[in-house]
């Protein structure tokens, strides 16, 4: 036995490596409109499809101005006649630009010049395109902010800016085109921050966020009929935390603790999606326990969860023109994104590691530098993805079936067991992670309403809880140590 296992990772990593050294996995995926191409950013590149998601043509990182360990996104803005615009964030080119359809990419210049993109999005209102900087060690005179182009050709600076802070993330509210929030960490270890504009950048605010220790945040989204109710999810240590604000950050309510890889908001359906493992207190020594990693759905802004699929782990979620869920795998069963039709519960492959799906580089001119960077380097990523003449790994045709349909079920409310049975979750909802008093500390360590005792993930009592899957989920998690700013509010105003 002792052998079989080094054997098998090794067959297993060399049956997965990439022409830059790393897993190939997806990293993002942009696709709008029934229109327009499919983006999906790699970790070796960009596969866009322009027939839907049939077929896929590879642009490789060299074509678009990265390198190394850097994870592309992708922004679409359609024209109203021939190809689209294709912007592309890059760790120090800023925003690359593609008018082309990605056979070339250009720089966009100042004034983001050579920042670090963080975000890159599409406004709500379809035409502004919105990207966020957070670039560390900046010359005197530069800084951070967010960026706005609506014109597709140039970005201005909006006053969500400082030169002591990182922006995370921005989003724009789907409920109102002139809303743009942002998130923010500072150079100074002093807390996140929620960053507001009603005017679309030109003027703006920042309040305090929960958790002063968190070192990365992402907003997930903006619900759909108030455009003060934001969700965000924060990290902290190994583990993440989940909130809803229901008035623009005034006050703040926990929903979820635990491991989290990947998590998503829909404003259209106001549904939650996490791909997480929950964290409970066990009821006998008081220690954190990590659950069973899937995907989690929650209809009811994160009051209570349903278990869906165990298998993908998504790496990242995104939503297709009808609002079905994708998820990024890390390559399970040759498959690198999964879409869900049934709201998380099942996924089938969207798109595979498939000679018939994959077809080569995409085809541009000579001359372009997509064709003449990337098309030498094709031969090799096919070899390492297992593109074979006679098939993708000796996989054969596509594959079409779901890849995992378990029973959908909701985890039980606080009460419903632990060691001694029943009982209350702690005021914090768990959050502390600390042991809750009585006989129904089972309970404790779950977020909002959701409580993990007896019913749940597994049987309340003493016994040890499996660790395999937690451990797997939490290894999934890339780690940034950085830290936030003051708590005072604060508003700020640019000149347009």
């Amino acid at each position: 036995m002792k052998g079989l296992l080094p054997a098998a990772l090794a067959l297993f990593l060399s049956s997965l490596a990439a022409a830059n050294g790393r897993i190939p996995t997806a990293v993002g995926v942009t696709y709008d409109h029934p229109q327009d191409p499919v983006l999906a950013g790699m970790t070796f590149g960009l596969l866009e499809s322009e027939d839907g998601g049939r077929t896929y043509g590879w642009v490789c990182e060299q074509a678009i101005g990265i390198s190394g360990a850097w994870d592309p996104q992708f922004a679409y803005l359609p024209a109203a006649s021939g190809a689209g615009k294709i912007f592309a964030s890059t760790p120090s080119k800023g925003v690359t630009l593609s008018s082309d359809g990605g056979c070339s990419f250009v720089e966009m210049g100042a004034p983001i010049g050579h920042k670090q993109i963080s975000r890159l999005v599409l406004g709500a209102d379809g035409h502004t395109v919105i990207a966020a900087t957070n670039a560390a060690g900046l010359p005197a005179g530069e800084r951070n902010a967010v960026y706005l182009s609506t014109d597709g050709a140039a970005f201005r600076e909006t006053a969500i800016s400082s030169d002591t802070l990182v922006f995370d993330w921005v989003e724009p509210a789907a409920s109102d085109p002139m809303r743009l929030y942002a998130a923010s960490l500072s150079f100074r270890y002093d807390g996140p921050r929620l960053h507001m504009s009603r005017d679309l950048g030109r003027t703006a605010t920042d309040v305090a966020m929960p958790e002063p220790s968190a070192h990365q945040v992402q907003i997930l989204g903006v619900e759909r009929d108030n455009p003060d109710a934001v969700y965000v999810r924060l990290r902290v240590g190994a583990f993440g935390k989940l909130y809803k604000t229901p008035d623009a950050g005034m006050t703040w309510t926990p929903l979820f603790f635990g491991s989290i890889t990947a998590a998503a908001y829909d404003p259209s359906s106001h549904l939650l999606y996490l791909s997480a493992a929950p964290v409970r207190v066990d009821p006998c020594t008081g220690q954190n326990v990590v659950d069973d990693a899937s995907v989690l759905r929650s209809a009811d802004g994160g009051a209570t969860w349903q278990r869906g699929a165990t298998d993908p782990k998504p790496l990242c979620f995104g939503f297709d023109p009808d609002r079905h869920l994708f998820a990024c795998t890390f390559n399970s069963g040759k498959t690198l994104v999964a879409r869900s039709a049934d709201r998380g519960a099942s996924f089938s492959p969207f798109v595979s590691v498939d000679p018939m799906v994959l077809t080569g580089t995409k085809r541009c001119p000579v001359g372009t530098p997509t064709h003449d960077l990337c098309e030498p380097l094709w031969p090799g990523l096919a070899d390492q993805l297992g593109l074979g003449q006679g098939g993708a790994g000796g996989a054969g045709a596509r594959t079409t079936g779901a890849i995992d349909r378990p029973r959908t079920r909701s985890l039980p409310r606080a009460g419903q067991g632990g060691c001694g049975g029943g009982g209350s979750a702690p005021p914090d909802g768990g959050l502390s992670g600390a042991p809750h008093d009585g006989a129904a500390a089972g309970n404790a360590g779950n977020v909002g309403s959701a409580g993990m005792g007896a019913g749940g993930t597994r049987p309340g009592g003493c016994a040890s809880a499996p660790f395999g899957t937690a451990a797997s989920n939490l290894l999934l998690i890339s780690l940034v140590f950085r830290r936030g700013r003051k708590p005072e509010s604060r508003s700020r105003s640019v000149s347009t």
